[in-house]
């Protein structure tokens, strides 16, 4: 199986349903990444890496919003 198709079938499903693998208990971050990345070539491990960079910023910037917009909860 490709990452296309990989990436294929994770679109069809919820986000929940590709959340639940990072739930367990069992979940190993190190084994994951290397089944993962085992046969990315340079190119698709650097647009991998640029993704998470774009989504590290959008995460910034969504946590940023949430502060602001419930800021006397938050200080409480």
């Amino acid at each position: 199986m490709s990452i296309g198709d990989v990436s294929e079938l994770e679109s069809n499903l919820t986000l929940s349903d590709r959340l639940k693998q990072f739930k367990s208990s069992q979940f190993n971050p190190e084994a994951y990444l290397q089944s993962k990345c085992n046969n990315m070539t340079e190119k698709e491990i650097k647009h991998a890496c640029s993704n998470l960079l774009e989504l590290r910023k959008a995460s910034a910037e969504e946590m940023r919003k949430s502060v602001y917009a419930n800021y006397t909860a938050f200080i409480r």
